[in-house]
């Protein structure tokens, strides 16, 4: 029989080798696992061993490996298809999953970070030169590029309609980038510290900002004087990432807890301990699981509710056949259910 509970989202399995084995839900990597990205059915991942793991979201199953001249891949970005994987490093370049054997286009090799739009139809990269790019993945050209204003680009994130770009630096400064204008959409933001990563809620309203402190703050665009400060973390902020409704937002953190926040209020709904330093966090196109890379070389497989645990739970049982009584008292309802 199978069992999870919400308190640590395991699962829990029982046999006719009358035996009780305790699952991980988890994928693993070659190497530190540094950045991972759901688009559809599949999710990706990237490690510190010159891989780039696409797998299937809803089963964990391995379905494509592209193999990079990086020998570390720091952050990927993924076109809402899977079709088109972009990635930073010193060997930064644009993928199709169509044409494996080689990349599409080069990126500059100072690239920090990466992001398409939803239609997939731009590509934002930030450097070392302290640039923000924009590229057409159709022609494989740079369309624009925007600054430098001083510091290095460490972070960039685009609105899913491609009209606004959100960038940050190691001297603490949020740039809100027009696209139509090539200027700042607001005055620049003072976050303060180092910053490690910026993302946009879904409407492109809010940006959240997070860095080598253990607060995240979220600004909204429309009167940036209204900030919603995330305090509860030990240690830098590695990653963030809103739900697909914009309702939620997780965050990751050198302290190896996985924190979700309400957004309206900022209250703290869950916080869940890890077993390594996380690098990178994404939510499923359904806010029903979350994915962690971490430093151990896992993707983490996280259920946000029991009902997801259970699911993943009876796709990966070892039998084909559940009893009655078995699926009764789990509540599952399945085919593999006996009559």
């Amino acid at each position: 029989m199978i069992s999870g509970t919400d308190s640590d989202r395991s699962l829990v399995s029982s046999g006719n080798d009358q035996t009780i084995k305790r699952w991980s839900l988890d994928l693993l990597h070659g190497g530190p696992a540094r950045s991972v990205a759901y688009a559809g059915e599949w999710l990706v991942s990237s490690g510190n061993d010159r891989r780039i793991e696409i797998w299937r979201a809803d089963t964990g199953a391995a379905v494509q490996t592209l193999r990079t001249a990086n020998a570390t891949i720091p952050r990927i970005a993924v076109s809402a298809g899977g079709e088109l994987i972009a990635h930073s490093g010193g060997e930064a370049a644009l993928w199709r999953r169509s044409a494996p054997e080689q990349p599409q286009l080069q990126l500059p090799p100072d690239t920090t970070s990466v992001a398409f739009d939803a239609a997939g139809t731009m590509l934002v990269s930030g450097g070392l030169d302290g640039f923000v790019r924009i590229w057409d993945p159709a022609t494989l050209t740079e369309t624009l590029a925007l600054g430098p204003n001083g510091p290095p680009v460490l972070t960039v994130d685009v609105s899913r309609d491609g009209s606004v770009i959100a960038s940050g630096d190691p001297a603490g400064q949020v740039r809100i980038w027009d696209v139509a204008s090539a200027g700042e959409l607001v005055p620049t933001i003072m976050f303060g510290p180092p910053i490690n990563r910026v993302a946009f809620n879904p409407e492109a309203t809010l940006v959240a900002v997070g860095g080598v402190i253990p607060i995240v703050q979220i600004y909204d665009l429309r009167n940036p004087d209204q900030v919603t400060t995330l305090a509860g973390h030990s240690g830098q902020i590695s990653d963030l990432a809103f739900d697909r409704a914009g309702t939620r937002i997780a965050t990751v953190s050198r302290d190896r807890t996985l924190r979700i926040w309400q957004v309206s209020d900022g209250s703290l709904i869950d916080s869940i301990s890890l077993p390594a330093d996380p690098n990178s966090v994404a939510w499923s196109e359904d806010g029903r699981t979350l994915a962690i890379a971490d430093a151990a070389g896992f993707v983490r497989i996280i259920p946000t509710d029991i009902d997801a645990l259970q699911a993943l739970a009876e796709q990966r049982v070892s039998r084909t056949q559940l009893s009655a009584a078995e699926c009764l008292l789990y509540a599952i309802e399945s085919s593999r259910c006996a009559e």
